[in-house]
């Protein structure tokens, strides 16, 4: 917990530094550029992507090797094979949305997507051993490198190509990195039983996967067709503020809470404990990190960007919300193997965006905001019935607590706009004086949730010791090896 936490921290500073400095440095137009194409190379990743990490995570211990190195080829053959399918297709994706740039950048971005799937297993294995220690070291110092490499490279004048070539030599790195540490090597074999299960898991992983990028990513294409690339720059930079409270959240407990979910599934009382403890934290803390977000908003991009970025304010202040709903439980179905299930919500959820955003469209970036909350940010809601069915949980204690921390979160952010319009003023408001009433909004609003939830004290304790005590299983392992 606490490594996962000082990573998340750092991390988090240096992509907030990368993107102050970039927003100064680059145009709203080379944001857009950069958006469209990695949105592109996402959503051919993510059907190329069957699966194989988690499946190798949650694989018994007994026949791990032979799993590990049938996937780890399996990984690299399909790698491969993406890879020259991103290649093919840049040049008819140029095309489509007219920027003939676009077909070296994603030709770039492929080599750097190849790294990723290379070092997929390693990974995997590092974070089924809970060896989070070191995997945080990584993450911080690659993001350093990344840092660095991308201000240098803006400086220079190679304006959407620094977020690009930047990527690129970070994954390397990482890859060198994970190689090291990992200190494990695949045989020159294939095991065929391995080979059928990884197919018959992946097919369903990859539809739902592609399912859901397409729901996370729809703006995007839809923005940049219709609304042209400035457009589309103000709003990724608007929309990868806004998922801090998500950020936030899932990366401290999600690395964490999955294993622990997956080992906890042949135990239904303590996994419905955990996911009950785990829920209640995360809700709390994405809420809290949203209220001081959309709060201190105005004055705050006026503060770390320039003018350029003013129309970024009202679509971030809207996504914050999506931000904060994303964030509210850990994810249950894969551990149960029930991925079918978010599949076919995914499949009924996508018209309905696409409908939504569409109709937002007339209103700028701030009406395809508005579209998204109202159908991707309600979803995780929506879905809670759902997942109350499937993992058989009791729907009134999961409904009922979410809805007591967005209604009290709700009710604070209302009360803090509402003094910051008619007594700070925004127009002479500052930053400091902001962040003062933010930081009271939420202060007030743990404390409604403290007082309305019982056992809520408790159960957060709980919650840290779970994560704690699974940081201490990685430590133990470390020094066992």
């Amino acid at each position: 917990m606490l490594w996962s936490s000082a990573s998340y921290g750092t991390i988090q500073v240096l992509s907030l530094l990368r993107g102050i400095i970039l927003a100064r440095i680059l145009l709203p137009e080379d944001f857009g550029v950069y958006a469209l194409a990695t949105s592109f190379i996402g959503l051919i990743a993510t059907i190329g992507n069957v699966g194989i990490g988690q499946f190798v995570m949650y694989k018994q211990d007994a026949d791990l090797e032979r799993s590990a190195t049938t996937c780890f080829w399996i990984n690299a053959l399909l790698g491969s094979a993406i890879t020259l399918l991103m290649i093919a297709a840049a040049p008819m994706f140029s095309a489509f949305y007219g920027r003939p740039e676009l077909t070296s950048m994603i030709i770039c971005l492929a080599g750097s997507f190849l790294l990723q799937f290379i070092c997929t297993i390693h990974l995997s294995l590092l974070r089924k051993s809970m060896r989070f220690e070191i995997l945080s070291l990584i993450n911080i110092i690659v993001n350093v490198v990344l840092l660095g490499l991308t201000i240098i490279l803006a400086l220079s004048g190679y304006r959407a190509w620094s977020f690009i070539l930047a990527a690129l030599g970070s994954n390397l790195l990482n890859l060198l990195f994970l190689l090291m540490v990992s200190r494990w090597l695949p045989r020159l074999k294939i095991y065929k039983e391995v080979w059928r299960e990884v197919c018959r898991f992946g097919f369903i992983y990859v539809a739902t996967a592609a399912a859901w990028f397409l729901l996370f990513n729809i703006d995007n294409f839809i923005v940049s067709k219709f609304l042209g690339m400035r457009s589309l720059g103000i709003y990724a930079l608007a929309y990868s503020y806004a998922m801090l409270p998500s950020v936030a959240v899932t990366s401290i407990t999600g690395g964490i809470s999955s294993p622990v979910l997956a080992s906890l599934r042949g135990d239904k009382t303590r996994f419905e404990n955990f996911f009950l403890r785990a829920n209640r934290y995360m809700a709390l803390s994405s809420c809290a990190v949203g209220i001081f977000l959309i709060i201190s908003a105005p004055n705050l991009f006026i503060v770390l960007f320039n003018d350029k970025w003013n129309e970024a304010i009202l679509p971030f202040q809207v996504l914050v919300g999506y931000g904060i709903t994303r964030a509210l439980y850990p994810d249950v179905l894969l551990p149960l193997g029930r991925v079918s299930v978010s599949l076919w919500f995914a499949i009924a959820l996508l018209p309905v965006a696409l409908i939504a955003i569409s109709l937002g469209l007339s209103f700028g970036p701030f009406g395809v905001a508005v579209g998204v909350i109202a159908t991707l940010g309600l979803s995780p809601i929506a879905f809670i019935p759902i997942i109350a069915r499937v993992a058989g949980f009791q729907l009134k204690d999961v409904l009922i607590t979410n809805l007591i921390i967005l209604l009290s979160c709700g009710l604070m952010i209302g009360v803090g706009l509402i003094v910051q319009k008619y007594y700070l003023g925004v127009a002479r408001g500052n930053l400091l004086s902001d962040s003062i009433l933010s930081l009271i909004c939420c202060l007030v609003f743990v404390g409604i949730v403290f007082k309305v939830i019982p056992h809520m004290k408790s159960d957060l304790r709980a919650m840290l010791a779970s994560l704690i005590l699974s940081q201490r299983v990685s430590s133990l392992a470390k020094e066992s090896e």
